[in-house]
């Protein structure tokens, strides 16, 4: 079976239910992994697209006023309390520095932020943020107003270059261990499900069952996300159109031994 073609079939192919509910084998976990990594790649390709908007803005301008920046064990200690904000012509990204507080408060808008530890990328309210030390070579590092362009310029294209690959080795273990979570979770939940269809299922039925219900909740969130679509399926959502496939898919499998 093309696991992949599963992204896809799982919308409307009612043969699944017995190709991989009755006749697969093992609890999905290898389409779990395709799953993981569809949607890892998804926010990585998002993270790209809205990392290179970054080069509509003008760098000379950004840092003619800066003063000068000095880290110490990766962090900014001076300028202290210094705030200040650049956006595009469009005013659809900014590039925010600001050292007025230890604690990040999640800002509006797309854009990349310099605090006091790290570096924060903002896009549609997701929040990724990168320590410095990922970022400089030393720990202990002074940048002048002379070398303040050429500073913030590398910066913003180590971020363009180093934070969608990042995202996507970072994403791919964390989505598939979540979405195993979920899987066992929902194949708990099937009981109540089976016993009200009056159907039995082995165990490894139910995780499959499961695997198969979660898919379009999580691939429509993916693609919502690489469209730059602001429409989500959050938690309540989510766990709806996740009972209704595992609804329709239990159903079809009922009907299809029936006949």
């Amino acid at each position: 079976m093309n696991f992949f073609s599963m992204l896809y079939r799982v919308f409307y192919d009612k043969k699944l239910a017995t190709e991989f509910i009755k006749n697969g084998k093992g609890r999905g976990g290898k389409v779990l992994f395709v799953l993981a990594v569809f949607v890892a790649f998804a926010l990585s390709v998002r993270g790209f697209i809205m990392l290179d908007a970054l080069k509509s803005l003008s760098v000379s301008e950004m840092t003619k006023n800066m003063p000068e920046i000095v880290f110490q064990d990766y962090q900014i200690v001076s300028p202290e309390n210094y705030y200040a904000s650049f956006s595009d012509e469009n005013k659809t990204i900014s590039f925010v520095f600001d050292t007025t507080s230890d604690t990040f408060v999640p800002p509006a808008g797309r854009g990349v932020f310099m605090g006091k530890k790290s570096l924060i990328v903002q896009d549609s309210g997701e929040t990724r943020i990168i320590p410095y030390q990922k970022l400089l070579k030393v720990g202990n590092l002074t940048v002048s107003r002379e070398s303040m362009t050429a500073f913030v310029q590398k910066t913003i294209d180590s971020v363009r270059m180093f934070l969608p690959p990042f995202m996507f080795v970072l994403a791919l273990p964390v989505l598939f261990v979540w979405y195993t979570l979920l899987s066992y979770f929902y194949g708990t939940m099937s009981y109540l499900m089976t016993y009200a269809l009056r159907r039995e299922l082995e165990y490894d039925e139910r995780i499959r069952l499961s695997v198969l219900s979660l898919m379009p909740w999580m691939v429509l969130n993916a693609l919502a996300t690489l469209l730059h679509v602001n429409i989500r399926f959050g938690l309540a959502s989510g766990v709806l159109l996740t009972l209704i496939y595992m609804f329709c898919f239990l159903k079809e499998e009922k009907d299809g031994k029936t006949a």
